[in-house]
């Protein structure tokens, strides 16, 4: 996943939201970073007014805004 901030951040796992200090702690349950969510984040982050408001809400969860344009190559 591309819109992870990498792993000197809070939540560096790509797969669930394991927080940096807690990963070495086999015993407790984290919730799964799905599609829906980090999807309904970034939509969240958009509506927001200023960039650090922005921000504020991306880097709680570990994540970064990055559009990607999806295009079609005609043979």
């Amino acid at each position: 996943m591309t819109l992870t901030r990498g792993v000197n951040e809070l939540y560096p796992c790509p797969v669930c939201l394991v927080p940096k200090n807690e990963q070495s702690d086999l015993t407790k349950d984290h919730t799964l970073r799905t599609a829906e969510d980090t999807q309904k984040i970034c939509e969240d982050a958009k509506a927001m007014r200023t960039e650090t408001d922005r921000e504020k809400i991306l880097k709680s969860r570990g994540i970064r805004l990055i559009e990607v344009w999806s295009y079609f190559i005609l043979f």
